[in-house]
């Protein structure tokens, strides 16, 4: 995809970029007062303040192809990140003295990191960007669904896409309105109208194509370099979510990413025992602070557990601080809501920043959790909504994680049935694609969820 290739291109040139201020400042230092220092400590030094930088500027939403920001965005969020940066890099050298670089090194590499950062990022990437992005799209469709990915691909003009209309399988309807431009031709023009229109790609947004669809042309272009996207692909590609009320079962049958590699799963628990491991060294003072907060607010027990379903379906008792009353659940199970009478004073404070699910740091170590998956829910509810909602309890192929995709993008699910489907899309997402470069991925911009609270109730 366009997208990721344009995300990974910045990610390495902008590592570079870091690496090169490094040395700049380094050699500076070097050259003025001879003292710089050297050694193996050197080569730890520069990797781990590049990291650093690019692990805070992506938890800030500045390696997002599918946005070119204005320049006053632009600015903020990498002033913001660098400075979030900067505290964890002196956080660091403080824990870690042996680690910490001069004030010469360190101020002049961030300094000659933000010039490169900004000339390219307003120069270089914003002319390139939006060459590399642009292509120009053809719907084979018009119901509903394809008026959806017309206004997605319409909504990233901006980014350069352009939709050069939509095919319709009845000749009486070319020509009539649809969102903008309309209805170009049928299905059997298809063809024509690529050449004719430059396409570059064709979305099939067509749900019942038995018989329909121009195989032959379709085949001909495919051969001639034109990409042909399924729509729900499409939509997923774009989405990072999959469009749930569109799926087939085929879909999920055939689509090769579907299939879970054993390895991933290995090196995605080696990743969990070493980061949750680190975190409950790093976190004990405010577990420790938490636990007395929720002792002096309200009585009851300090930790709360409660069944849920894990990989599989498989039921386990997650840990949480208790963050409601002890008689706040009574009869059947139900959602929390947004104001939630039932949240003590302590409460929403630990919900709203997520500290009450740090005991689930202890799921992750036992195994029955993941940091990164779907969220874990209750049985109760799973049995309503697979009811409700198809493919819901495919969700259950991975272990429920502490953080998800759906958690950072969508943000808590209420009681609405819609919320849920919103999630599950994003869910099966996250299956479909499962790899430790995405689990970082998702933690970095959890961060960000965490500090403005994002989403919580």
């Amino acid at each position: 995809m366009q997208a990721n290739r344009l995300t990974i291109a910045l990610l390495l040139m902008e590592c570079a970029e870091m690496l090169l201020a490094f040395s700049v400042a380094w050699g500076f230092r070097h050259f003025y007062w001879g003292d710089a220092g050297s050694g193996w400590v050197l080569g730890l030094q520069a990797p781990l303040m590049a990291i650093i930088v690019q692990f805070c500027l992506f938890s800030n939403d500045l390696y997002t192809a599918r946005e070119i920001p204005s320049n006053a965005v632009l600015f903020r969020r990498f002033l913001v990140g660098l400075a979030i940066a900067a505290v964890v890099l002196l956080v660091i050298f403080f824990l870690v003295p042996a680690l910490a670089v001069g004030r010469v090194i360190f101020l002049g590499s961030l300094g000659l990191f933000s010039v490169f950062f900004l000339i390219g990022r307003l120069t270089i990437v914003r002319a390139m960007g939006r060459r590399w992005l642009h292509k120009r799209y053809l719907i084979m469709g018009s119901g509903q669904f394809a008026r959806e990915l017309g206004s997605l691909i319409l909504d990233r003009r901006p980014l350069g896409y352009e939709l050069a209309g939509f095919l319709d399988k009845m000749p009486e309807r070319v020509g009539e309105p649809f969102l903008n431009p309309g209805i170009v031709g049928t299905y059997d023009d298809v063809e024509r109208i690529v050449a004719e229109e430059r396409i570059d790609e064709v979305i099939v947004a067509v749900s019942n194509r038995r018989g329909s669809m121009p195989m032959e042309q379709l085949l001909e272009l495919k051969f001639q370099g034109v990409a042909i996207t399924d729509g729900v692909t499409f939509y997923e590609r774009e989405h990072d979510r999959v469009y749930v009320r569109q799926l087939n079962p085929s879909w999920l049958i055939f689509n090769e990413h579907f299939n879970i590699s054993p390895l991933t799963l290995s090196a995605k628990r080696v990743l969990d025992v070493s980061l949750v491991g680190l975190g409950l060294i790093l976190a004990l003072p405010l577990l420790v602070a938490a636990a007395i907060g929720v002792k002096l607010t309200s009585r009851g027990p300090i930790i709360y557990s409660q069944e849920r379903a894990g990989l599989k379906g498989r039921p386990f008792k997650i840990y949480k601080f208790r963050s409601m009353t002890v008689d706040a659940e009574k009869g059947t199970p139900q959602f929390a809501e947004k104001n939630d009478p039932r949240v003590t004073a302590i409460g929403g404070f630990m919900r709203k920043t997520r500290i009450d699910e740090l005991p689930q740091m202890l799921n992750i170590l036992k195994g029955d959790m993941s940091l990164v998956g779907p969220r874990p829910e209750r049985p109760f509810f799973i049995e309503q909504l697979r009811e409700k909602i198809p493919f819901y309890h495919h969700r259950l192929q991975v272990k429920p994680g502490l953080t998800g995709l759906a958690q950072i993008s969508y943000g808590y699910s209420g009681s609405d049935d819609e919320d849920h489907l919103q999630k599950l899309q994003y869910d099966l997402s996250y299956i479909k694609n499962l790899s430790v470069a995405l689990d970082m991925s998702i933690i970095a911009k959890t961060v960000k969820v965490v500090i403005i609270g994002k989403g919580a109730r």
